[in-house]
């Protein structure tokens, strides 16, 4: 719907509110919370770690240390070789830069995981020989490629032949095309297929993408994930100060392996300079690794410049300490209650991770209930992170709102009080939703009741929840069950005297939501009630850019 089409809604709502009198809805709302800039008590930290997310966030995993120096077993200069060399150099044109890994034989510093026996640029210490640079003894393909300690006497292998150059595919080249696209717009860099081979960090290695339609698919669900971050988001981590520490590169890869057992892990994070690396696998759901990993890329940045969420320990239980221990009836995950402290069983094993996961739910595709009231804790963590990042970005404002802030803001809100009534003055409250419902063909669906028409929606009963109730109306109304999203946008709260002559003063609520759907109507008469059944329920398709017109007549008549 356009910003347009929106602000007419808004205006006809108000119009048209008294003829809903009888609706309402409750749900626990207020203005956004408030916050004290948390700059003005913090205190810089800088630590190096990888952060993982598994694919179960109820196994328990915990830190895993980077080696000092960074946690980056990948050169940012491909063009050498990379991954487990075996004692003889498999880049045909010899190594001219940027290779991977270590020269073993006698190299003391700067091997990464794997290498036995390869050469590779960028080494800088430890090599025995003397040699200063190139192979000696008939390597004709020679190591050019910033060897600075030699390698080793005698290294007589020959270069084999090349293999032929395979041909590159028509979606060869598009992924190339998009993978610029993304680097340029977003100011991070992006690596995928045989540039991700051997990347190695804390004994958790990469497998990487194989075919060009993995590739394809992997760049794509990336490219969507980052334009849901505001414009310019990306570019402030290297642009305020701390230059490329702060650079994002992402490795786009297939899973992840190790001698160990590492369980089903999604994505990892390695701080580390000059950049910071996210890892992400493609054999499970991408946004949520995504998210989670660029959440821990985020908060490091907030940190970096003095953050210190001192208030977090306020949205959870008394007494509780993160230290590994899990206790599922906190989970909302696990008890689906919505007052439940932490999204899942992963949150509690760490302050980080807590965070992390929380931001997942944030940035879901649905809305979970532990958001339909302010009075939730899961609200109040989205809440303070949302503030948070206002405060240390700035290209995020408070007016504005952001992907991961849809499901928890406050609506807008219209206040009616003709009779200067106070809240003392009211009996009871009368709570009703409404739904703006919009089909695949750019329709707004209007049910025809009772010689009015009205937006599709009811009564909220007892003990139900909001999201429950707009999925009921929804369905007895429409026929649609499969409906997912929900964007809250205007709450019609009206003070009526003498509530349909029943001498009760009456506070009634009608909470709006706009609502996407893709099924067809099929109205289920064993749905409607009696009043509706006798009142020539209908369905009325209206396209938005007619919305205007039609509610101009109808509300006039």
């Amino acid at each position: 719907m356009t910003r347009e089409g929106r602000k007419y809604i808004i205006k006809v709502l108000f119009t048209i509110s008294f003829a809903f009198l009888s609706t309402g809805f409750y749900i626990e709302l207020s203005d956004r919370l408030s916050y004290t800039d948390p700059r003005n008590t913090a205190s810089s930290v800088e630590y190096d770690k990888v952060t993982i997310t598994p694919a179960d966030k109820n196994d328990v995993l915990g830190f895993v240390n980077v080696p000092s120096g960074g946690g980056e077993s990948i050169d940012p200069n491909t063009g050498g070789n990379t991954g487990e060399n075996t004692g003889k150099n498999d880049n045909p044109s010899g190594n001219t830069g940027g290779n991977t890994g270590g020269n073993s034989g006698g190299n003391t510093g700067g091997n990464t995981v794997n290498n036995t026996g390869g050469n590779s640029g960028g080494n800088i210490g430890g090599n025995t020989g003397g040699n200063t640079g190139g192979n000696t003894g008939g390597n004709t393909g020679g190591n050019t490629g910033g060897n600075t300690g030699g390698n080793t006497s005698g290294n007589v292998t020959p270069t084999p032949k090349p293999d032929p150059t395979p041909p590159v595919t028509d979606l060869a080249k598009a992924n190339n095309e998009l993978r610029k696209s993304i680097e340029s717009i977003y100011g991070i860099a992006v690596s995928y297929g045989s540039e991700t081979d051997g990347y190695t960090v804390s004994g958790i290695t990469a497998v990487s993408l194989s075919t060009d339609t993995e590739i394809n698919s992997a760049l794509t669900q990336l490219n969507s994930a980052l334009a849901k971050y505001p414009s310019g988001f990306f570019q402030e981590f290297s642009n305020n100060g701390y230059g490329s520490k702060f650079k994002l590169k992402i490795l786009l890869i297939k899973r992840y392996t190790s001698s160990g057992n590492i369980g089903d892990i999604t994505g990892l994070t390695a701080f580390g300079n000059p950049l910071v690396t996210i890892s992400i696998a493609m054999d499970y759901p991408f946004n949520d690794s995504f998210y989670h990993e660029v959440y821990h890329y985020t908060e490091y940045f907030m940190q970096m410049n003095g953050a210190n969420f001192v208030s977090w320990s306020d949205f959870n239980p008394t007494g509780f300490v993160y230290n590994g221990s899990v206790d599922a009836s906190l989970s909302y995950s696990k008890t689906k209650n919505p007052t439940a402290y932490f999204v899942n069983n992963y949150a509690q094993t760490s302050v980080d991770e807590d965070r992390a996961s929380t931001f997942e739910y944030m940035t879901a595709s649905y809305k979970a209930d532990c958001y339909n009231s302010h009075e939730y804790p899961i609200w109040k963590k989205s809440n303070y992170m949302s503030n948070m990042i206002d405060a240390y970005f700035s290209t995020v404002s408070p007016s504005v709102t952001e992907y991961w802030e849809r499901f928890y803001i406050s609506m807008r809100e219209i206040f009616i009080n003709d009779n200067n009534l106070k809240i003392e003055d009211l009996d009871y409250e009368v709570i009703r939703v409404k739904v703006v419902l919009i089909n695949e063909d750019g329709n707004i669906i209007l049910v025809h009741n009772n010689n009015t028409y009205q937006f599709p929606g009811g009564h909220v009963e007892d003990g139900e929840d909001m999201i429950e109730a707009v999925k009921r109306e929804i369905r007895e109304e429409t026929g649609m069950i499969d409906v997912k999203v929900f964007e809250p946008f205007m709450l019609i709260k009206t003070y009526a005297m003498n509530y349909f002559n029943s001498g009760k003063n009456v506070c009634n609520k009608i909470y709006y939501f706009l609502v996407h759907c893709h099924e067809k109507v099929s109205i289920n008469e064993e749905e409607l009630d009696e009043l509706e059944k006798q009142s020539n329920f209908s369905i009325v398709y209206i396209k938005e850019e007619k919305l205007k017109d039609f509610l101009d007549y109808h509300t006039l008549n």
